[in-house]
């Protein structure tokens, strides 16, 4: 079993999660504070951290740990209401949340569901290297090896990252990536996500209040990453002001606001100012290149995203990897859902192969979810896939020739007809007599009786 350490200040606390750690199989460490827990001889499999410590907050610890080990969980331990504990564990890159009071059901189930994760992170470094790459970019294909290749030369430093990639591609997913593997893993993660707001929101919300700009969005990144979703939707006012607010140079900067909400004092350093100022990660569905010529970007902002852009292949480039993604999000389900994962039937994953997926990852997790509540809960068959997709899979299937002469003069008998659609049915509901006989509009005794009049004429 893994092996799970405790960090809390709090001595009856961690004697209670031992307890119940420990009742459950598991091997516990436990540590009064961060110093404790890294000066430790053993490295245990999963942390459980308390958000607040004597000598430094459980978030930061959180960061340091996953600086070390990206393929160790952690949970965050709080009083925090949910929503607060859900932004502070997503800032830090913790995989889950424990709210106090503490119950013993709630920390074993998120404790094994973390064990499980740990797992899957494993299989996962074995097939493409990389344990923390985001599910939606999971695989074998050569299009996520090229793109973990580009993404090593983007974790260090603190230089604009333009994501260029269709919805649903995991652009958020990507942009998290890489600030849990850059030096800024403990600091703040800060998202604008452009779309969801009018245009005349963008700048309020990036820069705060006249009142009070210290609540800003800005402000709350400084030291970590500002990730701004769909840039080419941000106002151009909101663009014109923070490229300026990044500029990082000896040069005096202002802002246009009365309340010069990021205004930085003279006297401090440019090396201080480098530090506090947020990196800045963006995403687009298109490129740069066409971002500014179709005025949707303003110059300075595009002069500070120059660089090359960082491309994510869409899901139909990378069919290699439908299996994989497939698989995961199915034992993710069920782990949720304290059930057995269903297997998926060889023609349901013939359709998810043949599906162009426009929606990219998205869309195919969510598929899977709806396939796994309208299965039987053995497993996925053709007929628990949406319409859409069982219906690539039928046109291929029709365009590949299963109700076609081999030569153009030739006539198709009736009777091989009739056979070649009972095997596609019962291939189509993996071999349920019942399924097929539904889908080929018939009674299961006439599909029982076809099949024994076809079995008797070929032993004739």
């Amino acid at each position: 079993m893994p092996s799970i350490a405790v960090v809390d200040e709090d001595a009856l606390s961690r004697e209670r999660m031992r307890r119940w750690l420990e009742t459950a199989g598991y091997q516990v460490l436990e540590s009064a504070s961060a110093a404790e827990l890294l000066t430790g001889p053993v490295m245990p499999d999963i942390y459980c951290v308390s958000l607040t410590l004597p000598d430094t907050a459980g978030d930061g610890l959180i960061g340091q740990l996953r600086a070390r080990d990206p393929d160790r969980p952690a949970l965050l331990v709080s009083s925090l209401p949910a929503t607060d504990a859900s932004a502070r564990a997503l800032g830090c890159g913790a995989y889950d949340t424990l709210t106090k009071p503490l119950c013993r059901e709630q920390v074993v189930l998120r404790v094994r569901r973390a064990a499980e994760v740990r797992q899957l992170k494993s299989r996962v470094r074995a097939v493409c290297g990389a344990a923390d790459l985001p599910p939606t970019l999971w695989g074998p294909s050569a299009a996520v090896k090229g793109l973990l290749g580009e993404l090593q030369s983007r974790f260090a430093g603190a230089s604009p990252v333009l994501l260029v990639g269709e919805s649903g591609s995991g652009r958020s997913a990507v942009a998290r990536f890489i600030h849990l593997r850059s030096g800024r893993a403990g600091q703040a993660f800060v998202t604008l996500r452009c779309a969801e707001l009018a245009p005349s929101r963008h700048f309020e919300e990036l820069f705060g209040e006249h009142a009070d700009p210290t609540e800003s969005l800005f402000a709350r990144a400084a030291g970590g990453v500002l990730f701004i979703h769909d840039v080419g939707w941000l106002a151009a006012e909101a663009q014109e002001e923070l490229a300026e607010a990044l500029r990082v140079d000896h040069q005096p900067r202002s802002s246009k606001r009365p309340s010069g909400g990021w205004e930085v004092a003279g006297s401090v350093s440019s090396e201080h100012l480098v530090e506090r100022t947020p990196r800045l990660i963006c995403s687009s569905t298109v490129e740069l290149s066409v971002l500014a010529r179709t005025g949707q970007m303003c110059e300075a902002l595009a002069r500070l995203l120059g660089g090359p852009s960082v491309m994510l292949p869409p899901l139909r480039e990378r069919v290699d990897d439908i299996p994989e993604l497939a698989a995961y999000w199915v034992k993710r389900l069920a782990l949720d859902a304290g059930k057995a994962p269903p297997r998926i039937s060889a023609s349901a994953l013939e359709a998810l192969l043949a599906y162009s997926w426009p929606g990219n990852a998205h869309e195919l997790s969510q598929v899977i979810q709806r396939a796994c509540l309208a299965s039987n809960g053995a497993s996925i068959g053709l007929t628990d896939l949406p319409i859409a997709v069982r219906q690539s899979f039928e046109e291929a299937e029709r365009d590949s020739g299963l109700f076609e002469p081999a030569q153009q003069n030739d006539v198709v008998p009736l009777r091989e007809l009739e056979r070649r659609a009972i095997a596609h049915a019962l291939r189509a509901a993996d071999g349920n007599v019942g399924h097929a006989a539904r889908l080929l509009g018939i009674g299961r005794a006439t599909l029982y009786r076809r099949l024994a009049e076809q079995g008797s004429s070929r032993a004739s």
